[in-house]
């Protein structure tokens, strides 16, 4: 049966470089998944079906001939390799490829490839939906600046005069990563049992590396047990190619005799037989001559006939060819022997049995692959499969699985909860480590119960044939599964935390792992904290934790959240500070002039950073340029632009801007901006009899009556020098503004009362703290 490798992953991760690479290491076929989707958009393009004609497409699919061969793709009997990558397909591809008939038929050619080729495929559902019982599978994955920078490099590379920038590329994978991951049709997700690998600090050879070696590792699983009925045979030609050592001799069945007496130069003996044995005169002679055989001591013999005086055994033929009576015997009475490994050959083992060489076959060696060397001088025990003809074929299969299940047996009626174990660990699958507590006894230790640390993947942490102590913390008796935890012989450090720290301390923690949703924060050794993507900033709606985070950056958080049920951490970074939109208002009051960075380029508008992270906005409607106008040809990214604050979105927060362009006229510029009662802030230029001029925009200079600067106004009484102070800065309302005139008047009463009635209103909502009226209705400095 034909293996596929799946190799899932995000937009930018290599998925496709690697997945090629990989095929040729092994000796697999590639299919690019890709390219086969490039194929069906030429098609359709060529036929001018466009992508939002779907049900024609869907009829039209049954027609077309897809084939793959040696990295080409024939459409229709034609090889259109060459013309898959024109910059028409590339603009259209992605439509195509949301179109569900597509996908289904794309799958259906997939899946014929992979019945008749071993193949490696990549994309972005491979081993999730359509492979999901693949061989192995691969999700390969990559920190949003490493994939970015790659996809960079690559477009730099093939010399293209559209390549785009850095940024651009980094948005648009972004974008993708989002699009990928909540489609409704085959969503981007790793698969379960996905061996992951972020291949963000790790170069191409080292990702192939672990690719392989899991691969080795799952070929290692498959194998075990493999051999099935007559596996011997084809290992009976390897030993017929071994050069054997001939001694010829008849078989024949060992004895116990018991020497009766001994007479006349002959030994009888009591075989348990109805008629005594007896060894002939000349070999009793030389028995008795070399050694002091005695009456009633116990002999091996072997059995060469019947005669008129009783049953002729022999001692000398059965101690020369002890070795090969052993065995014969062994293989009638189905007994075990033991045998010293000598030598590894094509195909098994040459044992030595007591200088008779056997032939052990790989299959029955073991019920698991081992190392082939480390085999050799070790003694074992053995069963005799056959032994023909002085060929003698070996197993210890059936020794180690009845060991294995009295192990297992014993194990599992005696383990119990909270019980502390030992074991090595002898391999490692994507889900964790496999250690043998002892023979037959393989129990899986789950990444996440290895260390309090996130784990992602066993060999990262751990060596082969490491020993570990572990605890019992799950037995399903009925089911015999046991959950293992290495862990929880570990001091829990969200216990430590807890006792230190609580809700609204702020710590220092790094950023471990960027997620759509968030960042993963190492507050503590082998502990994380989540920073959710809406405690980032204050400024601005952050689509992904990369906008603004790096793997590793070290920040001030604080603690919003400590759910000790759930062993939750949640962590805020904007809290760490106020919230700046509470006071935006007087921070950057209508009419202020800034400075923007234009970070991004629409049709309807300019997006741009003021003070590197207030995000504010340029509609078209707020420049001098018509309503057709495009933007994206006038300005460029990166460009600073001068604007004047408009209005002030919390909800978005984001300020609403108007382009400040060159312009020897002030008063017009303030006059797009601001409406009647409209809230400005303005330093006090002068102070007169009557009352007091404010600059509130650069050549923009309005007047505040003495009637208007105090709600305490009398006349007789009041200074106005009391009230505001030369060179400072106070808020006031629009009551009449004239551009052509230049005429504009303020009050500042007016302000005032305004937001002393705000505050009685929260006042009278407020019932949880005491306060006279008299605390609303302090001046205002």
């Amino acid at each position: 049966m034909n293996k596929t490798i799946a190799v899932d992953g995000p937009a930018g991760s290599g998925k496709s470089s690697i997945a090629r690479l990989l095929a040729q290491k092994i000796g697999f076929s590639y299919f690019d998944t890709g390219l086969i989707y490039r194929a069906i958009a030429h098609h359709f393009i060529k036929e001018k079906i466009s992508a939002k004609d779907e049900a024609n497409i869907e009829l039209k699919l049954p027609a077309i001939d897809l084939y793959v061969r040696d990295d080409k793709v024939y459409l229709n009997g034609e090889d259109v390799t060459p013309l898959l990558k024109s910059d028409e397909v590339n603009l259209e591809v992605a439509n195509y490829a949301k179109i569900k008939a597509i996908r289904k038929y794309i799958q259906f050619i997939q899946k014929r490839f992979s019945a008749e080729n071993n193949c490696v495929m990549d994309g972005r559902d491979i081993g999730s939906v359509v492979f999901p019982n693949s061989f192995c599978k691969f999700y390969l994955d990559a920190d949003v600046e490493e994939r970015s920078r790659r996809r960079f490099e690559e477009l730099s590379k093939n010399g293209s005069e559209k390549s785009k920038s850095l940024e651009e590329i980094k948005k648009e994978i972004i974008l993708r990563d989002h699009l990928d991951r909540t489609r409704k049709e085959s969503p981007l997700k790793i698969p379960p049992d996905a061996m992951v690998i972020d291949s963000s600090n790790l170069n191409l050879n080292q990702v192939l590396t672990e690719m392989i070696n899991h691969y080795n590792q799952q070929l290692e699983l498959t194998n075990v047990g493999s051999g099935g009925s007559g596996g011997h045979q084809p290992f009976l030609k390897a030993l017929d190619e071994f050069s054997w050592e001939k001694k010829s001799s008849r078989s024949r069945k060992i004895l116990k005799g018991i020497v009766v007496k001994i007479e006349n130069d002959e030994i009888i003996l009591d075989i348990g037989e109805k008629t005594d044995g007896y060894i002939e005169r000349d070999e009793s002679k030389q028995l008795l001559s070399d050694s002091s055989i005695k009456v009633n001591q116990e002999l091996e013999v072997v059995y060469l006939g019947t005669s008129a005086r009783g049953v002729k055994v022999s001692k000398l033929i059965a101690d020369k060819n002890r070795s090969k009576l052993l065995i014969e015997k062994a293989f009638v009475d189905k007994e075990i022997i033991k045998g010293k490994v000598a030598k590894v050959i094509k195909g098994g083992f040459i044992v030595n049995i007591d200088e008779n060489l056997a032939f052990c076959p790989y299959s029955e060696f073991d019920v698991r692959n081992v190392n082939s060397e480390k085999q050799v001088g070790r003694v074992l025990d053995f069963n005799i499969l056959e032994n023909q003809g002085g060929k003698v074929v070996l197993s210890r299969k059936k020794i180690i699985q009845t060991t294995h299940e009295k192990n297992k047996r014993e194990f599992y009626e005696n383990v119990t909860e909270g019980m502390i174990l030992n074991g090595k660990v002898i391999a490692f699958i994507s889900l964790g480590a496999l250690l043998e507590i002892e023979e037959g006894v393989v129990l899986l230790l789950k990444n996440e119960d290895i260390s309090w640390k996130y784990v992602k993947n066993a060999s990262h942490v751990l060596k082969k044939n490491q020993m570990l102590e572990v605890k019992v913390i799950g037995y399903d008796k009925e089911n015999q599964r046991v959950r293992i935890s290495r862990k929880e012989l570990e001091v829990d450090p969200f216990i430590s935390f807890s006792q230190v720290y609580k809700v609204g301390d702020i710590i220092k923690a790094r950023v471990r792992r960027l997620e759509s949703f968030g960042a993963f924060m190492v507050v503590s050794e082998g502990l994380d904290g989540l920073l959710h993507v809406s405690n980032i900033s204050w400024y601005r709606k952050i689509e992904h934790p990369s906008q603004m985070l790096k793997k590793n950056q070290e920040l001030e958080v604080k603690i919003l959240k400590i759910e000790p049920s759930q062993r939750k951490i949640s962590l805020g970074l904007r809290e760490v500070d106020p919230n700046p939109w509470d006071a935006m208002e007087q921070t950057y009051p209508n009419g202020v002039l800034v400075l923007g960075r234009i970070f991004l380029l629409t049709k309807t508008g300019i997006y741009v950073l003021i003070d590197k992270k207030i995000e504010g906005f340029i509609h078209l409607s707020n420049t001098s340029f018509p309503s057709d106008a495009d933007l994206r040809t006038k300005f460029k990214e990166d460009q600073e632009v001068f604007a004047i604050v408009k209005n002030i979105y919390k909800s978005k927060r984001r300020l609403e801007l108007i382009l400040k362009e060159e312009s020897n006229d002030p008063w017009r510029d303030f006059g797009r901006a601001f409406r009647k009662e409209t809230v400005v802030h303005g330093e006090v230029k002068g102070i007169l009899d009557n009352g007091v001029s404010v600059e509130v925009f650069d050549g923009v200079v309005g007047f505040c009556h003495k009637s208007q600067i105090s709600e305490d106004f009398e006349e007789e009484k009041f200074d106005i020098k009391k009230e505001v102070e030369l060179g400072k800065r106070y808020s006031f309302k629009i009551q009449l503004f004239n551009q052509e005139k230049k005429i504009l008047r303020l009050s500042r009463k007016e302000y005032l009362q305004d937001k002393n009635q705000k505050n009685f209103k929260q006042y009278l909502k407020d019932d949880k703290k005491t306060y006279t009226l008299s605390d609303f209705l302090k001046k205002d400095q």
